[in-house]
């Protein structure tokens, strides 16, 4: 389950209101969520083939956060370098079929 415990925000949607309400409802009561932190790939498609190795995000900041000390030290070399601009490209799984 997220650890981070959010608070709600407040916005007027005028007439989306109630359909926005229902949706939120829905997403509520089927616990759309608490699913996803699960990693449970039924929230998308009961076949998990294409879902499953989709869901590494949800564990990213555990998983990376042993190679903190590694990703700054990397930083500070490539600071010491010299190098002053980066460009990441990047595709996630939905660009790639």
């Amino acid at each position: 389950m997220c650890p981070v415990r959010l608070t709600p925000d407040h916005v007027n949607l005028g007439s989306y209101q109630q359909s926005v309400d229902g949706a939120i409802a829905k997403l509520d009561a089927d616990r759309i969520v608490q699913r996803i932190w699960e990693a449970d790939h039924t929230v998308w498609n009961h076949d998990p083939t294409e879902i499953i190795d989709r869901l590494g995000w949800l564990t990213l900041p555990d998983t990376m956060r042993p190679q903190l000390r590694n990703i700054q030290r990397f930083a500070s070399e490539v600071a010491a370098d010299g190098i002053q601009h980066v460009v990441l490209l990047g595709m996630g799984g939905s660009s790639l079929g």
